[in-house]
């Protein structure tokens, strides 16, 4: 099984869910379908890569997918939306997010995946009000 392969080499296996309204036909779409993978190939080497743009342009509640399956994801990756811009150019509440991971047990990563419309830099200002960068 390949999950268990990369788990004997020290790598884990990571599922990212990628909605159809971007990608028609992508085979895992939702996180219903991520989780259905997860059980039938029954490992504790995968886990779910929660892209926050993909879930909401998926219509998914991307605060419940995290509090129920917080266990089962290993990767966030943050962008807003519309457009998957910087954050605080849409209408994800990030403020929100990040209180719900920081009152959580996630252990796992975190990053930006996003095209800013902004120099780089100034796209970094939403997250340093919050505190999440310096």
């Amino acid at each position: 099984m390949m999950a268990n392969a990369f788990k004997d080499i020290g790598i884990q296996l990571v599922v990212e869910p990628i909605n159809h309204n971007d990608v028609p036909g992508a085979v895992i779409s939702t996180v219903e379908l991520a989780l259905a993978v997860f059980d039938k190939v029954d490992s504790d080497n995968i886990a779910m890569q929660l892209d926050l743009y993909h879930f909401i342009r998926a219509a998914e509640d991307s605060f419940a997918v995290l509090s129920v399956h917080m266990d089962r994801i290993a990767h966030i990756q943050i962008s807003d939306v519309p457009g998957r811009h910087q954050p605080g150019s849409g209408a994800m509440d990030f403020e929100k997010l990040f209180t719900l991971i920081d009152n959580s047990a996630y252990q796992g990563w975190g990053s930006l995946e996003y095209h800013p419309h902004v120099p780089t830099d100034d796209s970094l200002a939403a997250l340093r009000r919050m505190g999440v960068l310096e």
